[in-house]
């Protein structure tokens, strides 16, 4: 990836072109691991030409919210009958999400700000948004994470593995959501505390 400097924006090309897919939501998944993997492409010494397309990980990840990316996954994998039950799967999504919130946690301020203003604008017409409202994001990335996290047939304890990071975290500073966060775990998984 790192070593063919046409690899990466061949990739960003054909993901972000406008061609429709048959599953939106599909899209909106790899777009949020592709807006996430140009992320951490920016920690990195880049091919010539590259460092253009990892400062665009903010529209690709905003592509993907757009299509309710967190919705999506929790509607159509972690709602499947067996999705805790296989370890490999568990963990992409576990690292997903994780990844998301480590790498871009003003992305996931924005969303709940976002999401805020959405409520508050709602309360005041007294009307209701449609159910898969890209302003739902951060209620939908919140759902997400309860429902990831709730059963665990396998005894992975991934919950606790990222309490635990997010707590080291937050002892250095490093990150203001953390409070929040694990305040809504705890609650998603008082059986688990």
């Amino acid at each position: 990836m790192m070593t063919d400097s046409t690899y990466i924006p061949d990739i960003h090309q054909d993901l972000t072109s406008t061609r429709a897919w048959a599953n939106p939501g599909l899209k909106g998944v790899v777009l949020l691991a592709w807006g996430v993997t140009l992320r951490q492409l920016n920690q990195y010494q880049t091919p010539t030409g590259v460092n253009g397309i990892c400062e665009e990980d903010e529209v690709v990840i905003n592509e993907a919210l757009e299509a309710n990316v967190f919705h999506f996954l929790r509607l159509a994998v972690v709602a499947v009958h067996d999705f805790h039950k296989e370890e490999y799967y568990l963990k992409k999504v576990h690292g997903l999400v994780t990844d998301f919130i480590f790498h871009m946690p003003l992305k996931v301020k924005e969303l709940r700000t976002r999401g805020d203003e959405a409520a508050r604008i709602a309360a005041s017409q007294s009307s209701l948004e449609p159910p898969t409202s890209p302003s739902h994001g951060f209620q939908y990335l919140l759902r997400l994470i309860g429902d990831l996290y709730r059963t665990d047939p396998l005894g992975l304890r991934l919950s606790v593995e990222y309490c635990l990071e997010l707590l080291k975290q937050d002892l250095a500073g490093e990150n203001s959501l953390t409070c929040l966060l694990l305040g809504l775990l705890k609650t998603c998984l008082s059986k688990d505390w």
